[in-house]
């Protein structure tokens, strides 16, 4: 727990984010106007984000970018299967579920974490 979203970057190794929509994540990591601070203004170099929110593609990649600006690296792994899919979510191994939990059917494409996003629609 934090008092804000920079807070709980600033105290964690990785920051796990699950929001509704593209607009709430800008806001979440990146910030916007009314918001508290958002977590790109606490996280550390050599941490991770760990994006489980339905975002763009283009949105990804520019989070991806102004977040390894930071030395931060951003994995999209967006929860799927509804409620059973998120079954386990609390295991998580390196941005990756264990025992079928949340991230469990991330593929990682190489190199950035927005093609992971793009090869998930194909």
């Amino acid at each position: 727990m934090g008092e804000s979203p920079s807070d709980v970057a600033a105290r964690s190794d990785v920051t796990i984010t699950c929001v509704t929509a593209t607009d709430d994540e800008r806001a979440a990591l990146m910030g916007a106007e009314g918001e508290p601070s958002p977590v790109i203004d606490g996280v550390r170099a050599g941490s991770m984000v760990l994006g489980m929110s339905p975002v763009s593609p283009a949105a990804t990649r520019e989070f991806e970018v102004q977040l390894a600006e930071c030395g931060v690296r951003l994995r999209d792994s967006p929860i799927s299967g509804g409620e059973q899919g998120t079954i386990g979510a609390d295991a998580l191994d390196n941005g990756r579920g264990r025992d079928g939990g949340a991230g469990a059917r991330a593929a990682d494409s190489g190199g950035d974490g927005s093609a992971d996003h793009a090869l998930r629609s194909l």
